[in-house]
């Protein structure tokens, strides 16, 4: 992974769907949602082969 990613339209969209079914990440109630480590960005960059700070 060299370089800054350039997102087309539909991988934003699938980022958003992503991102919303991982409660961790965007639900404050949830029990984990303080104790997220930077782990489950980690693996969401993997799967858009970007890093975790491109997120």
């Amino acid at each position: 992974m060299s370089g800054e990613k350039n997102w087309s339209r539909n991988e934003i969209t699938d980022l958003i769907t992503v991102y919303e079914e991982k409660s961790v990440l965007c639900n404050t109630k949830d029990v984990e949602y303080r104790n997220r480590e930077k782990k489950i960005l980690e693996e969401i960059a993997a799967n858009f082969r970007c890093f975790a700070e491109e997120l």
